[in-house]
């Protein structure tokens, strides 16, 4: 549905890193994407193993396919799963320093992925911060995860991207609302206020609510 919103232009694509209870692969979608299910969808790379989705190195390994294979003028990076934000990770195993004692944390990978399961690996915001700075940054970061917009986080990732879009606070479990969204990450100048009220909105009547900051780097 957000697809058929966003009435994407020839040169925009929608590149999605999906890890399941499934082999880990990457989706496409563009303005000829008929497909309205995920089982529907085609993988354009589908991993031969299971890979420790959390970990920094795949991250960084996936930004590196985005640009490589679909160059494009602007970036925009959603970050979807649970998140601690600047709070200790105790499971990371993708960190430099193992002896480090605050392991700020996105990201869960537990294996089975399932929802279940609140341990796993998670990336460290440093981690994180030093794969988007290798591979270039973006243009804006929207974290759909609890936790993650904070004074320490955007200061971690002050030269990864030009806006970060999160919650201070937890985000509701249904996340957000892609279909109204997708059209305003694909303006030619990006409606940050527009997309933090687009969210908003989408949960003013549902008796659970959102909380959204914007902080530009």
């Amino acid at each position: 549905v957000g697809i058929k919103n966003a009435r994407l232009y020839p040169d925009n694509r929608v590149v999605i890193y999906l890890d399941d209870v499934s082999l880990p692969r990457i989706y496409v979608l563009d303005q000829h994407t008929e497909a309205a299910r995920l089982s529907d969808l085609i993988p354009v790379k589908q991993y031969g193993q299971d890979v420790n989705s959390s970990s920094a190195a795949v991250f960084s390994d996936f930004l590196e396919y985005v640009k490589t294979y679909y160059p494009a003028e602007s970036y925009g990076l959603v970050m979807w799963s649970h998140a601690s934000g600047w709070i200790p990770s105790m499971f990371s195993g993708d960190r430099k320093d193992v002896n480090e004692s605050k392991k700020r944390s996105f990201g869960l990978d537990n294996g089975k992925n399932t929802s279940a399961v609140s341990s796993g690996n998670q990336m460290n915001i440093d981690d994180m911060a030093d794969a988007l700075l290798e591979q270039g940054g973006c243009d804006f970061m929207l974290f759909d995860a609890c936790f993650m917009q904070c004074a320490e986080c955007a200061y971690a990732l002050r030269n990864c991207a030009d806006w970060i879009i999160a919650s201070p606070a937890e985000i509701p479990a249904e996340g957000a609302p892609y279909d109204v969204l997708l059209p305003l990450m694909f303006n030619e100048t990006v409606g940050v206020q527009a997309i933090m009220e687009a969210y908003k909105n989408a949960y003013m009547n549902s008796g659970t609510g959102v909380v959204l900051s914007a902080v530009r780097c």
